[in-house]
């Protein structure tokens, strides 16, 4: 039984979809239920007084991903492709985003990563059909370092996973992260900057770093 209550409410759709994805990138719902947060129907979905959702996510060691090692894919932002303020429209965007980890096995001579400025960033190609690429899992970017050129990125999916198929495409969701995922409230500090401690992994066509190795 999900709901954690005597009375039987049917939850409405956008409270099912906040409940997958909370309990998605905290690696499956006993984890959400761990955290302290409740399923509610009746009362509007999660129940999560305190943000510890939000807390747990903030806590996790994300992966680090250097622009120059993957496309970015806004499928609402294609107009402004080739333009001067593609870059920065497109990490704004992409910001406390959810974004599907896609790997695109074009020819060489077609992905020209490495050969491109590391401080920019890379859009997908505007006749790539990314409905079709094989998606890893999904990710929430959780923070975009533009000095050290990198994306963080929190996902669930395990790293041999994530070496078996590296993930070379950020495609970003349609929907917006779920509020629970989101520090309110008298827990003010904005959840896409909550600090971590440092420890991160790298996805995408570099090689993997250790979860203990800091960042340098």
């Amino acid at each position: 039984n999900a709901a954690d209550t005597p009375t039987s409410t049917v939850p409405a759709t956008s409270t099912l979809r906040s409940l997958r994805f909370a309990s998605y990138f905290l690696g499956g719902y006993k984890h959400l239920l761990a955290s302290g947060a409740k399923f509610w129907p009746s009362a509007g979905g999660i129940f999560d007084a305190h943000c510890n959702v939000a807390s747990k996510l903030a806590a996790m060691k994300p992966y680090v991903v250097p622009f120059r090692s993957v496309y970015c894919s806004v499928p609402t932002l294609a107009e402004y492709q080739g333009r001067v303020e593609a870059n920065d429209l497109i990490l704004k965007s992409l910001n406390g985003a959810i974004v599907g980890l896609c790997h695109w096995s074009a020819d060489p001579e077609k992905q020209v990563l490495g050969a491109l400025d590391g401080c920019s960033v890379h859009a997908a190609p505007l006749n790539l059909n990314t409905a079709l690429l094989p998606c890893v899992g999904l990710g929430l970017i959780r923070g975009v370092d533009r000095s050290r050129q990198c994306f963080y990125v929190l996902t669930p999916i395990a790293p041999e996973q994530l070496r078996n198929r590296a993930p070379n495409v950020l495609v970003r969701a349609g929907i917006q992260v779920p509020i629970e995922c989101i520090f309110s409230g008298v827990h003010s500090e904005a959840f896409p900057y909550q600090s971590s401690d440092g420890l991160v992994s790298g996805i995408g066509d570099d090689m993997m770093k250790s979860r203990n190795a800091p960042i340098k």
